[in-house]
C-alpha cells in the first residue's frame, strides 16, 4: 500500500510504483482484512484489489486480478494534485470482478490522464453481477 501520510502536503502524490507478478483477490464482502491500526475490518462492495487515488507512473503488470468489488480501480479529482497520470495496465488478466445483483462495480474502473491498457486478457465479470467489464474516463488511447 501506497498513500499520501496525513503530514504530507496536499500536494503529494506518490508516484514511480509497480505492481507486478502478484495474484490480487477477494476484495469483497464477505472477507475482510487488518487495518493499519491492527484492527480486523470487512471490506465494502466497493472495494478494490488494486486502488489507485493521486498517483502517477503507476505499472500494473502481468498480474491476475479476480473475485474483488473492483479488480483495478484509478480515481481522480478535479485540481492537478488530486489527477492520477500516466498509469499503465499490461499483460494482466482481470476476471471475475463485480457484485452479484449490481452494475456498480466493474473488472477495471479507471479515470486518469494519460491511462494505457495494453496487452491484457479481460475475463467476463463475476457470475451474477451485472458489470461492464471495463469504465474508463481517459486522455489517452487503449491499445
Amino acid at each position: 500500500m501506497c498513500s499520501r501520510d496525513s503530514g504530507d502536503r496536499y500536494k503529494f502524490k506518490p508516484g514511480y510504483v509497480l505492481i507486478q507478478g502478484l495474484e490480487l483477490r477477494n476484495a469483497a464482502p464477505p472477507h475482510g482484512f487488518t487495518d493499519g491500526a491492527g484492527k480486523a475490518r470487512k471490506y465494502m462492495r466497493n472495494a478494490a484489489a488494486i486502488f489507485v487515488e493521486r498517483g502517477e507512473h503507476v505499472v500494473i503488470r502481468n498480474c491476475t486480478v479476480h473475485s474483488s468489488g473492483n479488480g483495478i480501480f484509478v480515481a481522480s479529482g478535479r485540481d492537478a494534485p488530486s489527477l492520477s497520470r500516466d498509469i499503465t495496465i499490461e499483460g494482466s488478466y482481470i476476471h471475475g470482478n463485480g457484485n452479484v445483483g449490481s452494475d456498480r462495480q466493474h473488472n477495471a474502473y479507471t479515470e486518469a490522464a494519460g491511462m494505457v491498457f495494453q496487452y491484457n486478457r479481460f475475463g467476463p465479470p463475476r457470475a451474477g453481477s451485472r458489470p461492464t467489464t471495463t469504465s474508463a474516463a481517459t486522455c489517452s488511447s487503449a491499445r
